[in-house]
């Protein structure tokens, strides 16, 4: 069985700014309600996965509400919802811990983990859905700090992740061989070491960024067992302006 997990939880605080009103971005549309971050991600996805967790927090009656006026039947009886009450005073770990918490007694042996603000192209993540191998992605987007995840690889070839919380500066204490600005998806092939490696982390440590358990995974695997897949449409909605330009194109 494969699982796909889709955070969105989060408050929405620079979109919601953007667009002058407390707004959603997942569900968020100009009178096309087909065309949401949220539409797209899962009719682009829904068809290669048996099941299919999506965590909510803020508005989460609205998305509830969307999910069942626009998803076609078939595709809803593979979603379940997941509410995250801590939304507010905790970071996007906490939503990660509660989809995997789902999995547990559960057969599944593939696990895709996208995070819920992004428009990306349909190609790469055709690719993606047909994985069955770890794999890590990664955007076209300079490394900025102000807006990415960078990932780095060290000189035997392991992939570490940086997010700066404030958007200050992000710093490398050691060699590196690349880096690249992640696409903030990821999928898991070994799902008992995924959960073993949750199961054994802290609430504190699943209170932070859901980098903890992505930098937990990806750092003990074998270098050479990594997929890299690179999108050549990248795009963050972290504003109503991300949003039309994401759309237009």
């Amino acid at each position: 069985m494969k699982a796909l997990i889709i955070t969105a939880a989060g408050m929405s605080s620079r979109f919601s700014k953007s667009v002058g009103a407390p707004t959603l971005k997942a569900i968020y549309h100009e009178g096309d309600a087909s065309k949401t971050i949220i539409y797209r991600l899962v009719d682009l996805m829904a068809d290669s996965f048996d099941l299919i967790l999506l965590v909510s927090g803020y508005q989460a009656d609205a998305m509830h509400d969307y999910l069942v006026e626009n998803i076609e039947p078939l595709v809803l009886e593979k979603i379940i919802e997941i509410r995250n009450p801590h939304f507010e005073d905790r970071g996007s770990g906490w939503s990660l811990y509660l989809a995997l918490e789902q999995l547990i007694g559960r057969d599944v042996d593939y696990v895709l983990f996208s995070e819920g603000d992004l428009v990306l192209d349909a190609p790469t993540l055709d690719r993606l859905c047909a994985c069955e191998e770890d794999v890590i992605t990664v955007s076209p987007d300079p490394v900025e700090a102000s807006k990415s995840v960078a990932l780095y690889f060290d000189l035997e070839q392991h992939p570490h992740y940086l997010y700066d919380t404030s958007h200050g500066a992000l710093r490398v204490d050691e060699p590196f061989t690349a880096i690249y600005s992640s696409g903030q998806v990821w999928g898991f092939a070994d799902v008992p070491k995924l959960l073993e490696m949750t199961r054994a982390m802290t609430e504190e440590q699943h209170s932070k960024t859901n980098l903890m358990v992505v930098n937990g995974y990806f750092e003990a695997c074998p270098a050479d067992s990594l997929r890299i897949e690179k999108f050549s449409t990248w795009i963050n909605c972290n504003t109503v302006q991300d949003y039309r330009r994401a759309f237009s194109e």
